[in-house]
């Protein structure tokens, strides 16, 4: 099942602000109050441009009632005519891989539902769906990663894109992985066996370290990060600039970057 539907990484405030500010061009737009009754003003610049500024968000399951809290930054998207076109959100994780960073696009109701260009690469030898995305990190060449949907279950939300900055020891464990799960029972044979499949596994894991947004350390030490966000319904595509010397999301990338240097 496919849905272009927000996962956790919306809010209702998102979701306020969009309805509030698409209908104005960039220079004029409103920027959404809690109170309803409050004027509305000119969004903040920090709104803007293709800068993110992170700030700290909690979000909580409605059903389960478990919380947690991501860095997360917001950035209207302007169009060729100067008019909103649609709003990016992006929030940083830690898992045991390094750090995501997901991309969720959204518009006013009405407007074509944003989507990124998914497609299965037999290569990989799954079914999963990716997209690739041109970033660059610093004065460096541009670099095209491969980028992967949300996912819960049998949802594939197409309108939200993950980028990973692997931990360095990543591929190694997926190689010993890789390894681990290939025996027959037979102590000689297993030898042969599991020579191919540390082979094998070595190739794959180096082909998807290729393809991942980069190492962490490029999180943690690079000035700007800039990601050219592929969505098929927006133009020009959004440029966005990850930031990630901004404090509140170095400050994250780096206690999670810890975890793996201990």
């Amino acid at each position: 099942m496919i849905s272009t539907c927000p996962l956790s990484v919306a809010s209702a405030a998102t979701a306020a602000l969009l309805v509030m500010f698409m209908a104005v061009p960039a220079a004029r737009a409103q920027s959404h109050t809690p109170h309803p009754a409050a004027a509305p003003a000119r969004p903040a610049d920090e709104h803007l441009g293709p800068i993110v500024h992170w700030h700290m968000e909690k979000k909580t399951d409605a059903l389960s009632g478990e919380s947690s809290t991501q860095p997360t930054g917001l950035k209207f998207v302007a169009g060729a005519n100067g008019k909103l076109q649609g709003l990016v959100t992006a929030t940083a994780y830690c898992s045991r891989n390094g750090v995501s960073v997901f991309f969720l696009t959204d518009v006013s109701d009405g407007d074509s539902k944003p989507s990124f260009p998914w497609y299965s690469d037999d290569s990989r030898g799954d079914d999963e769906q990716i997209a690739d995305v041109r970033l660059r990190v610093d004065d460096r060449a541009v670099h095209v990663a491969q980028g992967f949907p949300d996912v819960e279950g049998h949802q594939v939300y197409t309108n939200t894109l993950g980028l990973l900055f692997y931990e360095p020891h990543t591929a190694e464990r997926a190689v010993n992985d890789q390894r681990e799960r290939v025996t027959t029972g037979l102590p000689a044979l297993d030898g042969l066996v599991s020579g191919i499949a540390k082979q094998a596994a070595e190739n794959n894991a180096q082909t998807w370290q290729d393809n991942a947004a980069g190492p962490l350390s490029d999180l943690v030490n690079a000035r700007s990060i800039r990601v050219e966000l592929p969505v098929t319904t927006f133009d020009p595509k959004p440029l966005l600039d990850l930031n990630p010397q901004d404090p509140v999301l170095h400050r994250f990338v780096t206690d999670c970057n810890a975890k793996f240097t201990r």
